[in-house]
């Protein structure tokens, strides 16, 4: 081996690759960051450098490969939602001029629970001549991105409610749909006299657990009177930003904090503005 000169083919370049880490477990969510280190351990062609290194992840079950990421740099990046939950192996093959070596991460992407809520908090107050309209329609599972979360037909709901203790009384709800409503007249009926009333919401999907969700509802005699306290004015620009702050003034047996705000817009030509979802329950919106 002392022997051997660059080029004349007695020994062959090899490599040692140490991936950090080695194995990780990470929810779907998360963007997820694998270094790959690439060591010459015998160079014969002092020619070959490790700027000539290429690169190429992918995902594999033993010698099969499932999925080519087509990242050539020693980093590689994951995108959040690019997995599925489950364990994974995870491959970086070297190729140092035409010799390739590969090293593996066991890579485990962990499921997360439902994530189930119902808008407006855990506690609000209704005047007796209102409907009622509880959305749970939020709740998704955290494995799913964004887009996919929209179109998930797997998810199932199921409402129920007590007063004092006592099953209410829901005949004619519609308990399996994502948003909860009753008229003022089946509100009434349902709580025998009693309240405040505690509405639970239990989200299931095949193959995870239920995941429930609970608000208490208080009925008022009286109405609460809703002004905006901080208007615009002005015109403002594309980028600024701006707050417009409702107050509420209750009746005195009823803290103010039980209400559920629910803000809406409309355009000067009357076409409506949609809000996002953080932006409709709050007393302050800002923008």
């Amino acid at each position: 081996a002392q022997d051997c000169q660059p080029g004349d083919g007695c020994c062959v370049p090899a490599l040692q690759i140490v991936v950090e880490p080695a194995q990780m477990q990470t929810p779907a969510s998360q963007h997820t960051r694998v270094a790959a280190i690439a060591t010459p351990v015998q160079l014969c062609d002092t020619s070959v450098v490790s700027s000539s290194l290429t690169y190429r992840w992918s995902a594999v079950d033993g010698d099969t490969e499932l999925l080519d990421f087509a990242q050539d740099t020693s980093v590689f990046e994951m995108p959040p939602y690019t997995l599925r939950p489950g364990t994974t192996t995870l491959r970086v093959s070297v190729d140092e001029g035409g010799q390739i070596s590969s090293a593996d991460v066991v890579m485990t992407v962990a499921s997360q629970p439902l994530f189930v809520t119902i808008l407006g908090g855990n506690n609000r107050a209704i005047s007796a001549s209102q409907d009622l309209r509880l959305d749970a329609s939020e709740s998704h599972d955290p494995d799913l991105g964004v887009d996919e979360r929209l179109t998930d037909g797997l998810l199932s709901y199921t409402w129920s409610c007590t007063a004092a203790g006592v099953a209410c009384s829901l005949s004619g709800w519609d308990l399996t749909a994502p948003v909860l409503e009753a008229t003022r007249a089946q509100l009434a009926s349902a709580s025998h006299g009693q309240e405040p009333l505690e509405f639970v919401v239990t989200v299931e999907k095949p193959g995870k657990l239920p995941v429930s969700a609970t608000t208490v509802v208080t009925i008022v005699a009286g109405a609460a009177t809703v002004n905006i306290a901080r208007t615009m004015q002005r015109r403002v620009n594309s980028n600024e930003k701006f707050s417009i702050l409702g107050t509420i003034s209750a009746p005195n047996s009823v803290n103010a904090d039980l209400y559920e705000w629910r803000w809406s817009a409309e355009l000067e030509s009357g076409l409506p503005f949609s809000l996002s979802p953080e932006m409709v329950s709050t007393p302050t919106n800002g923008y």
